[in-house]
């Protein structure tokens, strides 16, 4: 008996069913998966599960040949959308049937897709690609308003957003790039598409290629909820269309397939036919998601999951050759409000009703819920068949209304007294976050004149999002300026871009985020690699010393420093000047305002001796005097502004490597896996700043009464965004607490969201992973000093991470 190969699966549906099609077939199931926890039912399959790496398609071979190789070998296949160029790649490596990887690669990419589909002469709406945050705004001239926002590369409708206005394109792009890794771990292609909004019906067209000729199994109607979250919420199957229509719409489909180069198994066409004519939106090399394989089953007889299976294996598909009788239908369960899920009633009353062939249940009591999104907010399905299209529906509302979804209101009165100046909380505030996100992820604290705290993930990020509502800087009746600070500190200027409303904002972020390109920053890998093995240098034959002062406070403050234009040498002093002025406040709000002060000074000096030299210098202010905003020559202050804002950062990048090393330094194994294998420390970054969260909070003021979390907000009240709350969420991350550098880190909000997203975010990644190369280089067995302590930042509200970290390790050359 050969085996049948999945390359990961769907994990729940479609995907268990595929294992045991493939048994019935006659063939071994073999399930490749690098966590087998994350598959529901699994041990009820008759598949052996083999606990690989899935990310590498080299890897991937290399568990295949130890096992045989082609001999042993049926087919290869997956049900994941994630892992469809895997699959395809290795099929073609053992020989074996499967679709062209190109092909299945141009449908998984969706900017590809719109390329594709447009050199075939197939109706597409404008459509432009993001990679970068500064570029948003010519995305939007091109494309025009409204339009839709989405990653290239995700499913579900993750991230997929309706924007009417230029604000809300430039939040959602920023959300699309903020997102490095998906959820199965894999690295994102730091792209958002922005296409023109397409009116009309949805559709999805449900064919079957066998070498190149392609059958039509139906048509699905879809329906979606409102903008600007476009969710299916009900498949009718088959779609009731004139003969005309439904040809017309299959063509367009058939069209779709064969340009891309798709020739066998199954595909999921989705499109939208209105004023444009039919639009193909998406081409999908798998079977459809959605329980719509169920609905064509009950209609058609035809199991299209083993089409799918078959197709793997070279068989010929058994396929309709009468039209389909009757019709099915899905409706997806959501919640109508936020909160946490009392449970879902009338269950089964419904299933009772006649023509209601099953009502489905997913989500858990006590789960945290809100309005979906995107499919991952479903909770559960009830699916009917009947005679007719029509039936259908009345079907489905009837069971839909014996159905209530009870959800318990997020709304709470519980006051707290969080300080994020109290030295009691700085000293573990985790415990103190989960008691912030129990009940309601949003309370009123007493502190500092009362403020709002937003603890949950949805909370935060939805705020976040919202730069609008929740602006980052108000000018209060005094001249004062209330920041991102709690409580605020008294000054009258902002801190340029971050304490700018948007959309002004974007026009200085596009200045410092071209100067921080990802090209510009992968440049300069061999510079940050240089500078991380000259710290080490000066410690190595010492044998001990701190890290913080040797490595992950001096890198980001020389490279800070250098591309300010300040001189090198002074790293120390002007770091200490950014201590002083951010941990003496607020209880010294005049040592806080003079450390400050100092520290700009030295920029200014800086400003004036470039303006004086007139030489056109490579750093960051030779480059922002070259720009302009708005037409006109970027302000001197402005440009303090923003200097002192980016040395703001150097801290934040030293916490975080330094408390990934403290945390490397009593994991050993975790340790031993990063020296063996420096393909994971992407992942490692991705999971320490989660983890870390260096920046623990920034604060925002409401611009109008606004509802966050089931909280009444009002106008002009604070709020503050508690990243490091967010990060360690339970609705979102299990077992958060732990560091797992194999989990699906990439919604963590370390550096922030929305159009604030942080600017040096890609820098910060950079350092990290040279700093931390160059220990496990150099050091590889470094330990905590006996006897030393090891400190951490006494105060949540501006940094939060180990402040220094003593270490031995065996003496080693110098390099240089």
């Amino acid at each position: 008996m050969k085996d049948l190969v999945f390359v990961e699966s769907n994990t729940t549906g479609t995907g268990v069913a595929a294992l045991e099609t493939a048994a019935r077939l006659g063939t071994r199931p073999v399930l490749l998966t690098d966590r087998a926890d994350r598959y529901r039912g699994l041990d009820g399959t008759p598949a052996e599960v083999v606990v690989c790496d899935t990310g590498s398609v080299d890897a991937l071979t290399q568990v295949l040949e130890a096992r045989g190789g082609r001999e042993r070998i049926a087919g290869i296949t997956t049900t994941s959308e994630f892992y469809l160029p895997h699959a395809a790649r290795l099929a073609r490596r053992f020989r074996l049937p499967g679709n062209p990887p190109e092909s299945v690669e141009a449908c998984r990419d969706k900017a590809e897709t719109r390329t594709t589909l447009t050199a075939a002469g197939l109706p597409q709406v404008p459509f432009a690609v993001v990679r970068d945050a500064a570029h948003t705004a010519d995305a939007v001239a091109r494309v025009g308003l409204p339009c839709v926002v989405k990653p290239t590369d995700d499913t579900g409708s993750r991230n997929v957003r309706v924007c009417t206005t230029g604000a809300e394109t430039a939040e959602q792009v920023d959300a699309v790039l903020a997102v490095r890794t998906n959820v199965r771990g894999q690295p994102t292609s730091g792209a958002a598409l922005v296409e023109g909004f397409a009116e009309g019906r949805e559709y999805s067209v449900e064919l079957f290629s066998e070498a190149g000729s392609t059958t039509c199994l139906g048509i699905v109607e879809k329906s979606v909820t409102g903008a600007p979250y476009c969710v299916e919420h009900r498949h009718v199957f088959p779609a009731p269309l004139p003969d005309e229509d439904a040809h017309r719409i299959v063509d367009v489909a058939r069209r779709a397939v064969r340009a891309l180069g798709v020739q066998e198994g199954a595909t999921h066409v989705e499109v939208m036919d209105g004023p444009l004519g039919c639009v193909p939106i998406e081409v999908n090399c798998r079977p459809a998601g959605g329980m719509i394989p169920e609905l064509i089953r009950l209609v058609s007889g035809v199991d299209v999951v083993e089409q799918h299976v078959r197709a793997a294996l070279g068989l010929r598909a058994v396929l309709p050759v009468t039209p389909p009788e009757g019709a099915a239908g899905i409706q997806f369960l959501t919640a109508d409000a936020a909160g946490s899920l009392e449970g879902i009633e009338g269950v089964d009353t419904a299933r009772e009703l006649s023509g209601v062939h099953a009502v489905t249940v997913t989500a858990e009591p006590g789960a945290r819920v809100a309005p979906a999104t995107d499919a991952y907010g479903r909770l559960g399905h009830v699916i009917a068949h009947a005679g007719s299209p029509e039936e259908v529906r009345l079907t489905l509302d009837r069971a839909m209304a014996l159905i209530r979804v009870g959800v318990k209101s997020a709304r709470c009165p519980v006051a707290v007294d969080y300080d994020t100046h109290d030295p009691a909380i700085a000293a573990d505030p985790y415990p103190t976050y989960e008691q912030l996100r129990s009940g309601c992820p949003v309370k009123w604290s007493r502190a500092w004149g009362g403020f709002w705290v937003a603890a949950g993930h949805r909370e935060v990020a939805a705020a976040s999002r919202a730069a609008e509502t929740f602006e980052t800087s108000h000018e209060q009746a005094d001249g004062t300026v209330q920041g991102v600070s709690i409580p605020p500190l008294g000054h009258t200027g902002r801190l340029v871009p971050l304490e700018i409303p948007s959309p002004d904002s974007l026009r200085y972020r596009r200045l410092v985020a071209t100067f921080y390109a990802p090209s510009r920053v992968r440049a300069r890998t061999a510079e940050f690699r240089a500078l991380a093995a000259a710290c080490v240098d000066d410690v190595i034959e010492q044998g001990s010393c701190d890290l913080v002062q040797a490595l992950t406070l001096r890198l980001p403050a020389v490279l800070t420093l250098r591309d300010i234009g300040l001189p090198e040498d002074r790293w120390h002093e002007v770091d200490s000047l950014i201590h002083d002025a951010l941990l003496r406040a607020p209880h010294d709000l005049d040592g806080s305002r003079e450390a400050a002060q100092l520290a700009c000074l030295e920029i200014i000096e800086a400003l004036d001796d470039q303006l004086e030299d007139g030489e056109d210098r490579p750093d960051l202010i030779g480059h922002l005097l070259r720009s302009t905003v708005d037409g006109a020559p970027v302000k001197e202050e402005d440009i303090v502004s923003i200097m002192y804002l980016l040395l703001l950062g150097i801290d934040p990048t030293s916490t975080l490597t330094a408390t990934a090393l403290w945390y490397l330094a009593r994991n050993p194994g975790l340790r031993a896996r990063l020296s063996a294998d420096r393909s994971l420390l992407p992942r490692a970054a991705e999971e320490f700043l989660r983890w870390v969260s260096p920046v623990q909070g920034t604060g925002r003021t409401a611009t109008r009464d606004v509802t966050l979390g089931g909280q009444e907000v009002r106008k002009g009240e604070r709020v503050l965004l508690t990243w490091a709350s967010a990060n360690r969420d339970e609705a979102v991350y299990e077992t958060p607490g732990e560091v797992d550098i194999d989990r699906a880190a990439e919604r963590h909000l370390a550096f922030g969201g929305g159009p604030h997203y942080c600017l040096g975010a890609g820098l910060v990644r950079a350092m990290f992973t040279a700093m931390v190369e160059e220990v496990l280089d150099r050091m590889p067995d470094y330990r905590i000093a006996d006897g030393a302590e090891v400190t951490w930042f006494p105060d949540l509200s501006s940094v939060y991470g180990v402040n220094s970290l003593p270490v031995e390790f065996t003496p080693g050359p110098r390099r240089r």
